[in-house]
């Protein structure tokens, strides 16, 4: 069991029209969702993602993402999941 440090949740509201880049999915949902937790249960969640052949980014050396397309295949939700070590707020 992973004793997570922290969470955070953001939540994404488009406008529907403005300048600037304009997401193709208008709709609101949770962009990404952000875990904290020790450096050995960063590697160990990093492990078990990789194993179960999720798609993962590096965010330098305090952890990684599941990218938003594997999170969508798997849960069927799109947003991205981050792994962080505690103490980066």
């Amino acid at each position: 069991m992973v004793a997570f440090e922290g969470v955070v949740l953001t939540v994404m509201q488009p406008s529907p029209s403005g300048p600037g880049y304009v997401l193709p999915v208008r709709e609101p949902r949770f962009s990404q969702l952000v875990f904290s937790a020790s450096d050995d249960e960063v590697r160990s969640i990093r492990h078990d993602c990789a194993t179960a052949g999720l798609a993962l980014s590096s965010a330098g050396d305090t952890g990684f993402f599941i990218t938003p397309e594997s999170v969508v295949g798997a849960l069927g939700v799109n947003t991205a999941i981050v792994v962080t070590t505690g103490g980066n707020e």
